[in-house]
């Protein structure tokens, strides 16, 4: 799967894999925003997270029950005029109740370099769908940065390299044991000294 697109309400966010960066598109509200994402920036880390603003949810909340509680007052109390004052909180309880229902989303957030993070919903189109894609840009990923920063050249300094393959496992790409094997092939490959400045030799 090379394309994944999600629209709930009034988002809608597509992603696309390429060959060396993954390109998203989102718009939101009528407002559109396009990046292209390169695969050095994507850390890879994946969290569950809700969007909902609990502060929304309480303010209608808030409205709705002062609503009701002044159109009682307005009941039981004689010359207790609350009734218009009751309706208008109504009237704001209720669509931003509304509001919060239409918009809250379960999402999974992939953690980029910059500390920002992708979002995508959990269950759009389907979970299996998004896990699936989700899956396939990590692997494509690592596929690339691998190729790109994991091949051991003779020709390239020694520290740079290892330098390289640190990051590769600080973002996951590799694991502990593949990076303890890739610094021995280094050491045999590269001479540590060879690229070192100085008069010394």
């Amino acid at each position: 799967m090379k394309e994944l697109i999600q629209k709930k309400n009034f988002i809608t966010r597509e992603y696309r894999l390429g060959e060396s960066k993954l390109f998203f598109y989102k718009i939101s509200y009528g407002n559109g925003d396009e990046m292209d994402i390169p695969y050095e920036n994507i850390d890879g880390e994946k969290v569950r997270a809700n969007n909902n603003s609990y502060i929304t949810l309480l303010l209608g909340i808030g409205g709705l029950l002062f609503g009701v509680l002044l159109l009682l007052l307005g009941m039981f109390v004689e010359n207790l005029q609350t009734g218009y004052l009751g309706i208008v909180s109504l009237l704001f309880g209720i669509p931003v109740i509304g509001y919060y229902w239409l918009t809250k989303e379960k999402l999974w957030k992939i953690k980029l370099s910059n500390g920002t993070y992708l979002h995508f919903h959990q269950s759009i189109p389907s979970p299996i769908t998004v896990e699936e894609f989700i899956n396939e840009l990590i692997t494509t990923r690592d596929k690339y940065l691998l190729d790109n920063y994991g091949t051991i050249d003779k020709n390239l300094g020694y520290e740079e390299q290892l330098s390289n393959f640190k990051w590769l496992k600080s973002i996951r790409v590799i694991s502990n044991n593949e990076f303890d094997n890739k610094v021995i092939e280094l050491r045999n490959v590269v001479d540590p000294e060879k690229f070192k400045i100085g008069f010394g030799k």
